[in-house]
């Protein structure tokens, strides 16, 4: 998955696919004559002796990456994604089995559907533009002011309102996942009005007041004052 294929809550798989030669993963190359074939290919820019062009000195077998990615299972996990720089922050909710690029970060874990929400709602949209330091030309560098968001916890008290949440992005997910939804209006439509709805809720989560939610729903020209 490239930065380019990550949308709002979804993305768009381009049909790429990559080879992950990873060490941990104690390959033997002839069990893959195909793969053998094509990396051999590649000739001496493969060779491991550091010179320009070529790869750098490791222990790593000839056809293995030369990093040693122990954390690859994380890649196949469902994932929150999005990218490193860019004009307008938006979170994709990638299924499991897909790998990204290092344009993107991603988060794994627990409760990703209410954390998406969360990270895609009115809120921490403002508050990301509130406190982000643009990197020229309206780009945000959107690592940092992920990491210090402010997330509600989740607690017995507000488990209904996280229920509600995460069964109004599945419906969501539901609908931004269909093939025809970049030209269907009415599916488009649909997922603006669930928005609204997790826009209450996370107001709810929050505790705002009328007076705050107006100025966060102000957007830009409240983030400019």
């Amino acid at each position: 998955m490239r930065g380019r294929d990550i949308k709002k809550w979804r993305y768009k798989w381009a049909g790429l696919w990559l080879i992950g030669t990873f060490p941990a993963l104690n390959l033997n190359i002839d069990d893959y004559p195909s793969l053998k074939k094509y990396l051999k290919s590649f000739g001496e820019r493969l060779n491991q002796d550091g010179k320009p062009g070529h790869r750098k000195k490791t222990n790593n077998k000839w056809f293995e990456t030369q990093d040693n990615i122990a954390y690859y299972p994380e890649f196949e996990k469902e994932k929150i994604v999005w990218n490193r720089i860019t004009e307008e922050i938006v979170f994709s909710y990638v299924y499991a089995n897909y790998y990204v690029l290092d344009s993107t970060f991603m988060i794994t874990g627990k409760n990703l559907k209410f954390l998406i929400a969360i990270l895609n709602s009115n809120v921490i949209g403002y508050w990301i533009k509130l406190s982000a330091a643009t990197l020229g030309e309206g780009n945000y560098g959107a690592k940092i002011y992920i990491e210090n968001s402010p997330i509600p916890p989740i607690t017995l008290q507000n488990q209904p309102i996280v229920q509600q949440i995460e069964n109004l992005v599945d419906r969501i997910l539901s609908l931004t996942q269909d093939s025809n939804y970049d030209t269907d209006q009415q599916k488009q439509a649909q997922v603006k009005e669930i928005e609204k709805q997790i826009d209450q809720l996370v107001y709810k989560l929050y505790n705002l007041t009328e007076e705050e939610i107006k100025i966060i729903e102000g957007g830009e020209n409240a983030c400019a004052k």
